[in-house]
């Protein structure tokens, strides 16, 4: 956790100095598989009073902390994953941009289409030169920390983008607008 930590500190620094907003989060991976599941809707305090919340089950997670933080399961259908808990999650990657990983993006929409609850994210999952700025989360205003993204993103006033993943931007758009009428 120090380390993820340290990371924040210095991308936070980098942020401010170039104008770019620089939130906390976080990527949990339960001891039952190799799922990744990202967490909004937190700070350092919540991270420090719950050290041990990565040692849970992914059931026992969401059953303990599903009203208090935002789940979202990263690329759920990556080769190499454990088959999807519907119960544990608020929603899903649907995009996935990273271009070295079998993300199986359309697997992660017809997910969503199964569950219209689910929130429908988009994640660049950038981790070298070049990965980065293939997709993104668009939201209607700045927001200074997790649990402000945590609120735009429940209250479904965000968009995706993603050049690179035009159709998948096209479907949540049309399921946005089936779930308006």
């Amino acid at each position: 956790m120090i380390a993820i930590m340290i990371v924040n500190y210095a991308s936070k620094k980098r942020g401010d100095e170039v104008g770019f907003d620089v939130l906390l989060g976080a990527e949990f991976r339960f001891p039952e598989n190799d799922n990744d599941y990202l967490v909004y809707g937190i700070d350092e305090q919540w991270l420090r009073s719950n050290p041990y919340a990565c040692c849970m089950t992914a059931q026992e997670f969401f059953n303990k902390f599903h009203d208090q933080v935002l789940i979202i399961h990263a690329h759920p259908f990556r080769k190499g994953s454990a088959p999807v808990q519907e119960t544990v999650v608020h929603g899903a990657e649907i995009i996935n941009g990273n271009p070295r990983h079998e993300n199986n993006n359309d697997k992660a929409l017809e997910l969503c289409r199964r569950h219209p609850e689910y929130l429908r994210l988009a994640g660049s999952d950038t981790h070298r030169d070049g990965d980065e700025a293939r997709t993104a989360v668009v939201l209607p205003e700045r927001v200074q920390d997790s649990f402000a993204y945590k609120a735009v993103i429940e209250s479904r006033s965000f968009h995706l983008w993603s050049p690179a993943f035009q159709e998948f931007v096209e479907a949540d758009e049309a399921i946005r607008k089936e779930e308006a009428k």
